[in-house]
Formats: structure tokens, sequence, C-alpha cells
């Protein structure tokens, strides 16, 4: 399970978005081959997350995993992420850890398309669990009506005062649907509502 996020002291990095993928595989009952009870399957023989620790702080990334043939023997699976994951917009590449086999037979390379699978699965559900967490650049804005209920909002805009002006003019078109909002500091998790009086 990814760690809370409460502060800007708290952080997900490429290892734990893949120690989280391994996490999942390893407990996989969907398919016949993937029911390890808690073990990788045997044909696996290591999974090591990647030495150099990058922290992610975006959402805004495509999963990008590469079966390939070893020099010598077996094969890699390598996972990797591509997007605007860093502090910056900038679009780049970050690996996240290899999965080896030894084994180099027609069956060995289908297991490892399977796992492939299992990993790209493991890989979806954490994001679509976990979306918030990986929100960490700019500020969010969730509007809410005179009931108090959500009523739709921005993410990742650039600055607070950004947010307090899109509020002002979403606000003055739907005054009761659009009642008040909150705008988070995505890096710190701090909130403040701000209303049609505050927002002037």
């Amino acid at each position: 399970m990814l760690k809370e996020i409460n502060s800007s002291k708290d952080v997900i990095t490429n290892v734990d978005l893949f120690n989280e993928i391994i996490e999942l595989v390893k407990n996989s009952k969907d398919t016949a081959l993937m029911k390890c009870e808690g073990e990788l399957p045997p044909f696996v023989d290591y999974a090591i997350p990647e030495s150099y620790v990058s922290v992610i702080y975006d959402y805004e990334f495509d999963p990008l995993f590469v079966l390939s043939p070893g020099y010598n023997e077996g094969y890699y699976l390598d996972l990797s992420i591509r997007g605007a994951w860093s502090i910056t917009y900038k679009i780049d590449t970050l690996h996240l850890g290899t999965i080896k086999t030894l084994g180099n037979s027609i069956e060995g390379i289908r297991q490892m398309a399977t796992l492939y699978g299992e990993c790209l699965v493991s890989f979806q559900k954490i994001m679509h669990d976990n979306m918030d967490s990986f929100t960490r650049k700019g500020f969010d804005l969730k509007f809410y009506n005179t009931k108090k209920e959500y009523s739709g909002g921005f993410s990742g805009l650039e600055s607070s005062d950004i947010a307090r002006q899109r509020f002002q003019e979403y606000h003055s078109k739907s005054p009761e649907e659009l009642n008040y909002g909150i705008i988070r500091d995505n890096m710190s998790r701090r909130e403040k509502i701000v209303t049609e009086r505050s927002s002037l």
C-alpha cells in the first residue's frame, strides 16, 4: 500500500511505485499462472527496483513496459513511466525497476508476456486508487454548492491567485451550484475555503 500524503515531506518515488506493482502481482488471483500466494512466479529470477530514487510529482504519465531478450540468456521486463511526472512540465522517462527470467523457451517468453500483462493491470489499479496521491504540483480548486455537495473543479492550477480568479469567474455564472470553493496547495496539502467575499 502506498504511503499517505499529508504534507510536503510525504513523497511517492519510482521505487515505491515499482514495489507496489510487484506486491499486487504477488497477490494476483486473476489468472492460473499468477496464483502466486504472496510470491512471484518461480520462473522469475529477480525483481529489482531502480537504484536511483526519483520523486513522482504528477499523475500525467503513461506506463512504458518493455519485454526484451537478455544479451546472454533469459528475458528482461523493464518497467518505466513516461510523461510530465517531475516537478517541471518536461516530458521525460523514469525507470521503475526490472524483472528478469533465465528462461529462453517459447513457453518462457509467453510466461513473461503474461507477467507483463499482470504488471500493467496492477499499474492501472494503483493509478486509479491513488490518483490524488500523485497530484503534487500546483493548486486544486474544488467547487461546492449551497448543499455542501461537490460540484466539480480544476486540478494543477499554477498559483493560488489563479485558483481564486477561476473561482470568481465560475461562481459569478452559477452562484448556487458553485457556491464556495476549497483551494488546496498540492505540495503542502494545506487547504483554504474561498467564497465570493474572500475572493474579491
